[in-house]
């Protein structure tokens, strides 16, 4: 029986590390503990490095937890732990620009709320969970593609307040009001 292939980690991180040091850690915004995120897909780390990170192969500790933000899948994984070491410097500053981590990474982001799909095939977003009653895709579809979740929900929760103003001046127009 063969053994299990170990899955390999790439993590985007600032420039200047070398094999053996600790990889950076940021806090997350579900538990405000920090976090080195990686992923088993190296075109995603470089999607990652916009702004002049480089991209690392790297051990993560354990425990290695899922990361809620994003979809896994059978080939990709997102990942996080409490600590990381660099084993190598895979691609020193890929020069990732914004557009092209947006494309990549689309695929793979999710509505928390729900785990739906937050942009479609096409990059264009999705209507976040709870709003669906009182907007449409068209509707966010003035946003471009890839905009940022933020800007979805922004206009979303402005669409539908909009709406239920309208509908409630509708209501005391009827009523004579």
């Amino acid at each position: 029986m063969t053994a299990p292939k170990p899955v390999v980690y790439y993590s985007a991180d600032m420039d200047g590390l070398w094999p053996g040091a600790m990889t950076t850690s940021t806090i997350s915004p579900y538990d405000s503990q920090r976090y080195t995120w990686a992923t088993s897909n190296l075109d995603l780390a470089r999607a990652f490095a916009f702004g002049g990170l480089s991209i690392y192969r790297v051990q993560l500790d354990q425990p290695i937890m899922h990361d809620p933000d994003f979809r896994q899948a059978t080939d990709t994984w997102f990942v996080m732990s409490r600590h990381g070491v660099v084993l190598e410097v895979v691609e020193e500053n890929p020069r990732t620009t914004l557009a092209q981590a947006a494309r990549v990474t689309s695929k793979y982001a999710l509505w928390v709320k729900d785990g739906s799909p937050i942009y479609d095939d096409d990059g264009y977003a999705k209507v976040p969970p709870g709003l669906r009653e009182v907007c449409t895709a068209e509707d966010l579809r003035q946003l471009g593609q890839y905009p940022t979740p933020w800007l979805i929900t922004g206009l979303a929760n402005y669409l539908a307040a909009q709406r239920y103003r309208d509908q409630a001046h509708s209501s005391s127009t009827a009523l004579g009001g």
